[in-house]
């Protein structure tokens, strides 16, 4: 594999994320869909290039798939958790 996989997915932001010179509701759905499957892709970023990644078959073509929508899900769900443990703690902590 030439590269690196870092270079196989968009990591910065672009409000025209379809490049067709405007930005519209197009552009929206799309903006959902980068932010959704970075966590997903990061990790197959990380792992794809290993050992590990080839005994999984990841490859390039996995970003944006089923995997690292899974992935996104599970490492959402983490984060959405950690927010409300937190929020939770400041809660309990100004009633005492």
């Amino acid at each position: 594999m030439e590269g690196s996989w870092w270079d196989y997915r968009a990591w910065a932001f672009a409000a025209d994320m379809n490049a067709d010179g405007a930005v519209t509701i197009t552009d929206v759905w799309l903006w959902f869909k980068w932010l959704y499957f970075m966590p997903g892709d990061v990790v197959i970023a990380w792992i794809g290039p290993s050992s590990l990644g080839r005994f999984l078959e990841i490859t390039t073509s996995s970003f944006g798939d089923t995997g690292s929508g899974v992935t996104s899900l599970i490492l959402w769900m983490f984060a959405w958790g950690g927010v409300i443990t937190v929020q939770e703690q400041f809660r309990d902590g100004r009633q005492q």
